[in-house]
């Protein structure tokens, strides 16, 4: 789910959290609530598609046309500005389209629409650049990542950028202009009004996922907040008096297949002929692309596995509370540490922040970022700072008037709730 931005800058919030409004009027202020501005919210429904033979060779030739489409503008835009100095955008390339249909043939065999969004996804692609170069130039340590030209099979999706126009949905029947009317699994109701949809080729076949603008659906107060520490050993421990939330080690359980599918693929040869007249091959083996194919799915298995684990998390916590706590991790540098960033990747801390954000937004509730700062050194109890290795899994207050003894991790959500008060306070 995708939420378009508030050009004033407001906080989507319905009301201050209980314990503020205590505070509060004890100064002797009284605040009863933030305005809440209606913004509009998109949330995309994925279905399974089942095309035929005809269907699927309509859909792989899309791909290959807007492929070489998105190549050879990227090519021109590179080109204008190294030899002319020429920045070239959408509007110039698309200016162009009309008469380039005229030159190449398979252009007129797909949407008008969707050769446009091809398009677009190149100047998103260069905004993004510029956006991660100056970034980069205030001190942020990533990569610029100009766009990359696209090799064969790297161009899986298309896109029907207004419903209505080359797209709609007549029960379980998907109408694509150009391709023709596909079978869809519709396992759940469309919700809200339906705005785009992009077809797309994964490991077990095609989807379409229809972006839809759906209204907020507030959820009951519960007067409750919380804290929320992410970590290896506990897939999450809250500040509240709950269990911890184990971690599932979906990648390590699967560990032992992967190894097999790999080597599978690798037994299966690219290669021809055998010495001085070996050499590579344009096309792969079927035996070798049955097996890539077993290999994506078993590694779709674990991601799918692991995102249904994160929605049912995110559920439970923004049904039983009204504002959460979690900390603004840089997981990209975390990932540095090479003897944890195979278990850091596999819990997945940012895929989960970001469903969590999601589910609260449209249920107008909070989640609010927490700067981790010092949070597992720093005792919950008297404020003071006790130092621990990464290896102490209990947090012991050495200070005679405090005395806390707790799991380190429980110590950290307690004070990450106690950070994220504060910064409430501070709003």
């Amino acid at each position: 789910m995708v939420r378009q931005e508030d050009p004033r800058g407001l906080q989507p919030w319905d009301e201050l959290p209980s314990f503020c409004e205590t505070i509060l009027s004890g100064m002797g202020f009284t605040i009863a609530a933030f305005l809440r501005y209606n913004v509009d919210m998109i949330v995309c429904f994925e279905y399974k598609m089942y095309p035929d033979r005809e269907h699927v060779e309509t859909m792989l030739h899309t791909f290959e046309v807007c492929r070489h489409l998105y190549n050879n503008a990227l090519s021109q835009r590179i080109q204008a500005w190294k030899y002319d100095h020429v920045s070239l955008n959408y509007c110039t390339l698309a200016n162009e389209l009309p008469a380039l249909k005229k030159k190449a043939q398979p252009l007129t065999t797909i949407h008008s629409q969707v050769v446009q969004d091809v398009l677009k996804r190149l100047e998103r692609a260069y905004a993004n650049f510029f956006r991660r170069v100056q970034q980069k130039k205030k001190g942020k340590k990533i990569k610029a990542g100009f766009p990359r030209f696209k090799g064969i099979g790297r161009y899986r999706s298309f896109t029907y950028p207004s419903w209505g126009n080359g797209v709609s949905l007549d029960g379980d029947i998907l109408h694509l202009s150009k391709i023709g009317d596909i079978r869809i699994r519709l396992h759940r109701v469309l919700e809200g009004t339906p705005k785009t949809a992009t077809i797309s080729k994964k490991a077990d076949g095609w989807y379409v996922s229809i972006a839809c603008k759906v209204e907020e659906e507030p959820l009951p107060k519960t007067g409750k907040d919380v804290g929320i520490d992410v970590g290896i050993e506990n897939f999450a421990t809250l500040s509240d008096d709950n269990d911890t939330i184990p971690n599932s080690r979906f990648l390590q359980k699967a560990q032992a297949h992967l190894r097999v599918c790999q080597r599978r693929l690798e037994r299966r040869s690219r290669y021809s002929g055998r010495g001085k007249k070996r050499k590579l091959l344009s096309h792969q083996s079927k035996r070798r692309d049955k097996a890539r194919v077993l290999l994506a799915k078993a590694h779709q298995n674990v991601a799918r596995a692991r995102k249904d684990f994160h929605h049912k998390v995110a559920y439970a916590l923004v049904h039983a509370f009204d504002t959460i706590y979690i900390e603004n991790l840089s997981i990209g540098n975390m990932l540095k540490n090479h003897c944890l960033a195979r278990a850091i990747s596999d819990v997945a801390w940012g895929q989960f922040f970001q469903i969590l954000k999601n589910k609260a937004e449209r249920a107008a509730k909070i989640v609010m970022d927490v700067a981790p700062y010092n949070t597992s050194q720093i005792c919950s109890g008297c404020g003071r700072i006790v130092p621990k290795a990464l290896s102490c899994r209990v947090h012991r207050c050495p200070y005679a008037d405090c005395g806390l003894n707790v799991h380190r991790d429980k110590n950290s959500a307690e004070q990450i709730r106690k950070v994220g008060r504060d910064a409430a306070l501070s709003r």
